[in-house]
């Protein structure tokens, strides 16, 4: 009932959308986040973190990249293992 409309790169979708914490040792979920399509991914990201979990890195692609947020992570233990953007200029 609470799903919306969003616009990504000019084409429409409409849904929901998923935010989730797994466990690497168990295979287990142990968070996780549903809400509508239309916000924004970044809105769950302290929220699905788990400082019971396992393993220290985060992983996310580089809708998340936020240098204040990185350095935050990493002075409470996370590693911080966000994709950058790429560049034409730098060698892979």
């Amino acid at each position: 009932m609470d799903a919306h409309w969003t616009k990504k790169h000019g084409k429409s979708y409409f849904g929901y959308k998923v935010s989730a914490n797994a466990d690497k040792r168990y295979k287990l979920v142990r968070k996780i986040k549903v809400s509508p399509a239309s916000e924004h991914d970044t809105l769950h990201f302290e929220y699905v973190l788990d400082p019971a979990n396992t393993n220290r890195n985060i992983m996310a692609d580089k809708g998340y990249v936020n240098g204040e947020r990185d350095e935050r992570l990493s002075k409470q233990g996370w590693r911080v293992r966000i994709q950058r953007k790429g560049s034409k200029d730098k060698p892979i």
